[in-house]
């Protein structure tokens, strides 16, 4: 009968911490602050590494021409590659040369998105001493985002810069590892699109996160007029596993049944060289 071995463990800790609370133990700020800290870090760190970052859903830009050109977004969610969410709750509209000036310099703009905290809310602050001495601090953070406009492509966080090298790609396809993704240092700005003065959208540099949501949205679309076996997002993901293979059979077999009814034509090569004039031998001395 085979016996384990039985060794010491090595063990490491990161740097999360979060309270152990008992009876009589003094709060202070600190304290507070720790304990949301740890909440606020797990969250973004959940969110950069099991969503990735990009717009989740809305967010549309567009024009109105009134007076004057204004631009506006559309209510949407974005979580950016800090794992930040950016939430914009209603449409928001503004003039164009808020962030373009009076006088844009420039024919096309990266219009962008960034998340964006302040601290808020004073209240007086109750220490020893006369009132004259009292101050007020900010009580909250409240949470938001910035609207940009930047003349040049912002850069993109992808992978750590050793799995998008050749070497790392192909690790990764052949199921070698999983790469993390880097954290990014600074506001990290979400593209929603790029406008030109004239008054023209284009939404082709848009980066999204492919949620479940999005993920049903697609197969709704691919599988067009037939029914779905079922409302689980995984059942539905199986099964378009299973339709797309049988496709992929389907069209193998109709593609070897048109081979062996119509014999292959000569390679391209072989029909190229038979085509091509043929040079005249010189006569030999």
């Amino acid at each position: 009968m085979a016996t384990n071995t039985i060794t010491e463990k090595l063990c490491r800790h990161n740097h999360f911490k979060r309270l152990n609370y008992f009876h009589g133990m003094l709060l202070d700020d600190l304290d507070f602050y720790t304990e949301q800290k740890y909440h606020h870090d797990k969250r973004r760190m959940l969110n950069r590494y099991l969503h990735g970052w990009g717009i989740v859903c809305g967010l549309e830009i567009g024009f109105k021409f009134d007076n004057a050109p204004m631009l506006y977004v559309n209510p949407g969610l974005a979580i950016d590659c800090e794992g930040n969410e950016i939430y914009v709750p209603e449409k928001h509209e503004f003039d164009l040369q808020t962030i373009l000036g009076p006088t844009p310099s420039d024919k096309a703009y990266y219009i962008t998105i960034s998340y964006q905290k302040r601290m808020t809310d004073p209240v007086p602050v109750y220490a020893p001493g006369d009132c004259e001495d009292r101050e007020s601090k900010p009580s909250r953070w409240t949470e938001g985002y910035c609207i940009q406009a930047f003349n040049e492509k912002p850069d993109l966080i992808l992978l750590s810069e050793d799995c998008q090298s050749p070497a790392g790609l192909k690790a990764f396809c052949n199921k070698k590892h999983l790469c993390c993704p880097d954290t990014c240092e600074g506001p990290h700005h979400l593209i929603l699109g790029k406008i030109t003065i004239d008054g023209k959208i284009y939404e082709t540099e848009r980066r999204y996160v492919f949620s479940t949501r999005i993920l049903q949205n697609l197969i709704f679309a691919i599988q067009g007029e037939f029914v779905l076996p079922d409302a689980n997002p995984i059942s539905i993901i199986c099964w378009l596993i299973d339709y797309i293979s049988s496709a992929i059979s389907s069209a193998a077999q109709a593609q070897s049944a048109y081979s062996q009814a119509n014999p292959a034509s000569p390679p391209a090569e072989d029909t190229a060289k038979a085509a091509a004039p043929k040079k005249k031998q010189g006569k030999k001395d």
